[in-house]
C-alpha cells in the first residue's frame, strides 16, 4: 500500500534548455542549463516508498514559487558508474521557498539515490541542490 502524496502544478511564459555529457556511461561529465520567464510553480512530493515503482526508501519535498527570471546551471561527473550532479540558480523578481531531501533504493536502475535541495527568495534568491546515484553492485558486469 502506498504511503506517499504527490501533487505538482506549473505555468511558463517562456523556458528553454541545454545539456551535454562528455564520456561514457560509466566515465563522463555533464552539464546543462536552463531558464525561464514568468513562471509559477507548486509540488509536495513527500512518503515512504515500499516498492511503488520499485523504489524503496522516504521522501520530503515542498516548493512553491513565482518568478519574473528565473536560470539554473547544473555540472556533475560519473566514476565507475557513481554519478554525481549538483545545480546552482538564480531568481529575479520572484517570491519562492522550498526543499528536498531523500534517500532510497531504486531496483530498476540498481541504485541507491540521494538528493538534497533547497531554494528561497524574495525579490532576488537562490537555489542549490545535490544529487547522487550509487550503483548497488557498485561496479556491474
Amino acid at each position: 500500500m502506498p504511503l506517499a502524496v504527490d501533487v505538482s502544478a506549473a505555468v511558463y511564459g517562456a523556458k528553454a534548455s541545454v545539456s551535454g555529457r562528455l564520456g561514457t556511461k560509466e566515465f563522463n561529465v555533464f552539464g546543462g542549463a536552463n531558464g525561464s520567464v514568468f513562471s509559477a510553480n507548486a509540488n509536495v512530493s513527500t512518503g515512504i516508498f515500499t516498492g511503488e515503482g520499485q523504489k524503496y526508501g522516504v521522501l520530503l519535498d515542498a516548493n512553491v514559487g513565482a518568478y519574473a527570471l528565473k536560470g539554473e546551471y547544473s555540472y556533475g561527473a560519473t566514476l565507475f558508474g557513481i554519478s554525481m550532479q549538483t545545480k546552482i540558480g538564480g531568481s529575479l523578481g520572484a517570491a519562492h521557498i522550498g526543499g528536498t531531501a531523500g534517500t532510497y533504493y531504486d531496483a530498476r536502475s540498481g541504485t541507491f539515490n540521494i538528493t538534497v535541495q533547497e531554494n528561497i527568495g524574495f525579490g532576488v534568491g537562490e537555489s542549490g541542490e545535490v544529487k547522487i546515484k550509487i550503483p548497488v553492485p557498485f561496479i556491474k558486469k
